[in-house]
C-alpha cells in the first residue's frame, strides 16, 4: 500500500500485489474524522480481501487516533456487505428524485 496526498487534504492508498496496481481508496483526513471519498478495486481482484485489509488498517488507525471513519454508499452497492462485516452501521439513506 502506497499513500499519496492530493489537493484539499485528499489522500489515497494505492493497493498493489506483485507490483501490479489492484485499486485504491481515497479519503480526507481531518482533525476529528476520516471520510472515505471513493474505493475502487479492479474487477479481477474483487472478493479477494484487498479492500477489507486496507479498511481494517484505516479502522485501526482511526481507533488509535480517536477519529470517526465514515463514507457514503449509494443505492444497493454490494460493497455495503463488506462494510457491514467490518462493523459499519447504516445511519441514513441518501435519496435522489429523478426529474429528467
Amino acid at each position: 500500500v502506497n499513500n499519496v496526498t492530493y489537493k484539499d487534504n485528499e489522500q489515497c492508498f494505492h493497493i498493489y500485489t506483485n507490483d501490479e496496481l489492484v485499486g485504491f481508496i481515497s479519503y480526507i483526513d481531518n482533525s476529528e474524522d476520516v471520510y472515505i471519498r471513493r474505493i475502487f478495486i479492479k474487477p479481477e481482484f474483487r472478493k479477494k480481501g484487498y479492500c477489507s485489509d486496507v479498511l481494517r488498517q484505516m479502522i485501526d488507525r482511526c481507533k488509535f487516533e480517536k477519529k470517526t471513519l465514515s463514507g457514503d454508499v449509494y443505492g444497493d452497492n454490494p460493497a455495503m456487505n463488506v462494510y457491514e462485516k467490518l462493523g459499519c452501521i447504516r445511519q441514513y439513506a441518501h435519496i435522489v428524485f429523478k426529474t429528467i
